[in-house]
């Protein structure tokens, strides 16, 4: 008999009409091979996809300027940054 211990991080924002979820895709030790990077999906309360972000950094978290549609991420360095997408 032996048991796994799954550790899963949802790293969400939720906004005045949908909410968005970061992606990663990876394990932690992969998450800043910058292969296949980040996607941050944009949701509405029903559960339906609005859209689909490619960010070009890996991200560690993120928040959403709504009213000017900016993402703001925290890169995955030795030496963080913060990065903006407009959306």
């Amino acid at each position: 008999m032996f048991s796994i211990i799954l550790r899963v991080e949802l790293i969400v924002f939720v906004g005045k009409n949908s909410f968005f979820v970061l992606f990663f895709g990876k394990t932690y030790g992969e998450i800043s091979d910058m292969s296949n990077l980040n996607r941050l999906f944009e949701i509405d309360f029903d559960g339906n996809i609005l859209n689909q972000y490619q960010v070009n950094y890996p991200l560690n978290g993120f928040s959403i300027d709504e009213e000017n549609r900016a993402i703001y991420g925290v890169t995955v360095d030795r030496e963080p940054n913060l990065v903006r997408f407009d959306y």
